[in-house]
């Protein structure tokens, strides 16, 4: 009898199954309507244009916050912006990696993973990296490609700051 029940127990964790990790969007697939978007989403937007709704967010412990863009035929892409106000510059690859490492795990390895220099003067100091993207001379890139479309994410100098954007855009057509 107790065999039987070891058996049953193995044969039913077989069958289970790891559910999927939330879609890109939050549940909203490209071409959903704007009115639609903002009656699903459980907050209020921070900003609301005509072509636009964006929401403050986290996603893996970090700030960012969430822009849908809308075409005439609905949502065509979703950008991510951190947030986060780190004193430390290297946070900022910190936040940067995590994210990866959810679309990883999400995607699989990114199709281009790339750290640019732009000036490589701080390219034999691996704990000013921070540093050097604060200052313009690196750029960490990553890209995937799936079936829902492409997957952008850079961390970058924009106007004398840290810029992290991750963007999802949908599949040409």
């Amino acid at each position: 009898m107790r065999l039987i029940a070891i058996i049953a127990l193995l044969l039913l964790a077989a069958c289970t199954t790891t559910p999927e990790p939330p879609p890109e969007t939050r549940t909203f697939a490209w071409g959903t309507p704007r009115s639609e978007v903002l009656a699903a989403e459980p907050h209020e937007p921070v900003i609301a244009p005509a072509d636009r709704l964006v929401y403050h967010i986290e996603r893996a412990g970090i700030p960012l916050t969430l822009s849908y863009r809308f075409a005439a035929d609905g949502l065509e892409a979703t950008h991510w912006f951190n947030r986060a106000a780190h004193e430390d510059n290297a946070r900022y690859i910190d936040d940067f990696e995590r994210l990866k490492s959810d679309l990883i795990d999400r995607h699989g390895m990114p199709r281009l993973d790339r750290m640019i220099w732009r000036n490589r003067m701080l390219a034999d100091e691996p704990e000013r990296y921070g540093d050097a993207v604060a200052a313009g001379h690196l750029v960490y890139y990553s890209e995937w490609r799936t079936e829902r479309g492409k997957i952008i994410m850079a961390l970058r100098n924009d106007r004398l700051q840290v810029a992290h954007e991750l963007v999802y855009k949908r599949p040409e057509k």
